[in-house]
């Protein structure tokens, strides 16, 4: 699994609109702006309760340049709930198969086991988080 590593400077965020707070008991710095938080512990960047790891890869697939609709990428995802992981796939331009691909994330499953153990939504991206993102320095790295 991969994550959305910051490479950039830290005191150069406010100058690009990030806002700065404190949370938790441990002080975890963190810089927010449209939903994108910049985490000074580990260094990561997440997007709200989305995984952007998953949306930046969607995002900058050359084959799916039709995947924008109005400025804002339109994506399926998927959350397994036993194994708390996220899956963020190009939404189809047959609905048909999308139902055929959020079915595949739960084969071998009775339809109770599915309904309880995983989620599939829709959700459009909108261009202001690639913007935001394309202010940043980052890059992908792999979960150790």
């Amino acid at each position: 699994m991969e994550y959305i590593k910051f490479t950039g400077k830290y005191e150069e965020l406010k100058s690009k609109g990030f806002e700065f707070q404190r949370l938790f008991a441990n002080n975890y710095m963190q810089w927010f702006k449209y939903g994108i938080r910049v985490w000074r512990r580990g260094g990561d960047i997440t997007y709200d309760n989305m995984d952007i790891a998953g949306v930046m890869r969607v995002a900058t697939d050359p084959m799916l340049h039709n995947k924008w609709t109005k400025g804002c990428l339109h994506v399926i995802k998927v959350y397994d709930k036993e194994t708390r992981e996220q899956t963020i796939l190009p939404y189809p331009d047959n609905a048909c198969l999308a139902t055929e691909w959020l079915m595949s994330f739960a084969k071998g499953k009775t339809d109770k086991d599915r309904e309880n153990t995983t989620e599939a939504y829709t959700a459009y991206i909108p261009k202001r988080v690639f913007d935001v993102m394309d202010e940043l320095d980052w890059k992908f790295a792999d979960i150790q």
